[in-house]
């Protein structure tokens, strides 16, 4: 029986850890090939070796910083030489929510973030865009945040930063419409995995932590990378060949939003 992604291509963005590197992980056992990224060459190695074991010759990975023009350049020279010129999926799981938390910040801070969490990944896909047109049916999922979505007390700038990211989703989904390319986002709450920033929060104040979870997330949990990686999938696939444009929210009912 052929799998859902059987030979597709698939790009992602932030895949050495957490979600991206989950979404990866699913996306080879549905049949696909994966080009892993991260910024970290010793870890994104690690991670390559450790899927290799399960499926061979479908793994490859780049490390460069999409934050600089020279980085992305050399990424997408990297992926052209080892995948050709088309792309089915690209997925983008990238950002650093980990800034000062009041508005009050220079402008110079400002750009910063906006750099690490819209900028880089806007470019990124202007990048690959040449390559997505080239696949029937691809589509491009951008990892976002509730904090983009309504106020749950997150850094200001991040927010700013991810709303940004929202509306940019939606209007590029008009605007390659046309190409046959679908866009999505998802917006995570709050996710716990190893390296992560809520095992970093956890352990600084597990009382305080703990209680934000019980307060805020009816669902009373974390979520997982698993579960954050399977509503990608599905965004990505032919059960969702009719939504463009679509923001998915999964956080385990935290966001108050009608």
């Amino acid at each position: 029986m052929k799998k859902e992604f059987e030979d597709k291509k698939i790009f992602i963005a932030g895949s050495s850890g957490g979600i991206g590197f989950k979404t990866a992980e699913l996306f080879l056992e549905e049949g696909a090939f994966v080009m892993l990224h991260g910024k970290n060459p010793s870890k994104l190695l690690e991670k390559r070796k450790k899927l290799e074991l399960l499926f061979s010759k479908k793994v490859s990975a780049v490390a460069f910083d999409i934050t600089s023009v020279k980085g992305r350049k050399k990424l997408v020279s990297q992926y052209k030489k080892e995948h050709g010129s088309s792309l089915d999926t690209l997925v983008i799981s990238v950002g650093n929510g980990k800034v000062p938390k009041t508005a009050f910040i220079p402008e110079k801070e400002w750009l910063n973030v906006f750099h690490q969490n819209f900028f880089a990944i806007v470019s990124l896909v202007s990048d690959f865009m040449p390559f997505l047109k080239k696949s029937k049916g691809a589509s491009v999922i951008l990892v976002g945040s509730i904090a983009g979505v309504e106020y749950i007390g997150a850094p200001a700038s991040y927010a700013a930063a991810k709303a940004a990211l929202n509306s940019y989703s939606k209007h590029l989904s008009v605007e390659v419409a046309k190409d046959g390319i679908r866009v999505a986002t998802v917006h995570p709450g709050n996710v716990y995995f190893p390296g992560g920033r809520w095992e970093e929060l956890l352990k600084q104040n597990p009382k305080k932590v703990r209680e934000h979870i019980r307060t805020n997330v009816p669902q009373n949990r974390f979520g997982s990378p698993r579960e954050i990686a399977k509503a990608i999938l599905f965004l990505a696939s032919q059960n969702a060949e009719f939504i463009t444009g679509a923001n998915l929210i999964v956080d385990g009912g935290q966001h108050n939003s009608f």
